[in-house]
């Protein structure tokens, strides 16, 4: 087995993900639910539920239809370790590893810091890009 070093790049297109659309959806269907429960008069939840569907279209752009200057469409990893983004508006830059990612066989979240210093998270599940190469960056990602 090569060292990561010397380990061909993992380019991952990512796409819109069904399965990142109907948790949010049901996350924030959930909290208008609540909100539409909680004893406050109808302005305060008219205004909770205005800030929660805000969150939601907020969350769909950018999580799943990969839209905007937060989001991200092109997550790539050199094989020296460099990270490279592209953000929704089409902008590439390079990118620092923030903190450790969360790696499990169905999702894999990073937070890739840009040169720009914004933090941005990469949430993958199996629908969100190619399957082998979303193998690959698992099996890298545990070997360190």
């Amino acid at each position: 087995m090569s060292s990561p070093g010397s380990a061909a790049p993992i380019e991952l297109e990512l796409r819109p993900s069904r399965r990142v659309a109907a948790f949010l959806f049901l996350t924030h269907a959930a909290a208008l639910a609540a909100a539409a429960s909680l004893h406050l008069s109808l302005e305060l939840r008219a205004a909770l539920a205005a800030t929660v569907l805000t969150g939601f279209v907020v969350g769909f752009r950018r999580l799943v239809m990969r839209e905007g200057r937060g989001a991200l469409r092109r997550v790539t990893w050199s094989g020296e370790g460099r990270w490279r983004l592209r953000d929704g508006l089409g902008e590439e830059q390079d990118a620092t590893l923030v903190g450790e990612p969360l790696v499990t066989p169905w999702l894999v979240v990073l937070r890739l810091r840009g040169a720009d210093g914004v933090t941005r998270a990469a949430l993958l599940c199996a629908d969100s890009a190619d399957r082998d190469a979303q193998r690959r960056l698992r099996a890298r990602l545990r070997l360190g």
